[in-house]
């Protein structure tokens, strides 16, 4: 019993640690996903906003990822 109880705990530490490695962005993103924003590795698509908002989701007005590209193809 007392095996199982320490195996547990060394997991739980692993998983803690993964956790660390795992950039701000992709915990973002993983977010957006789950409350179904993002898909296929594209989040914040230009469909659901309104003309306020240029067309952009409500929920990416703010992200601080957010990075829109300008007529020529351009990141600003």
């Amino acid at each position: 019993m007392i095996k199982l109880i320490i195996a547990f705990g060394v997991i739980y530490i692993l998983v803690l640690v993964l956790r660390f490695f795992i950039s701000d962005y992709d915990k973002c993103y993983s977010e957006m996903e789950n409350a179904g924003i993002a898909a296929f590795n594209c989040c914040c698509g230009l469909t659901g906003g309104t003309r306020h908002t240029d067309y952009l989701q409500e929920n990416c007005v703010d992200c601080p990822y957010l990075v829109l590209s300008d007529n020529k193809g351009e990141k600003k």
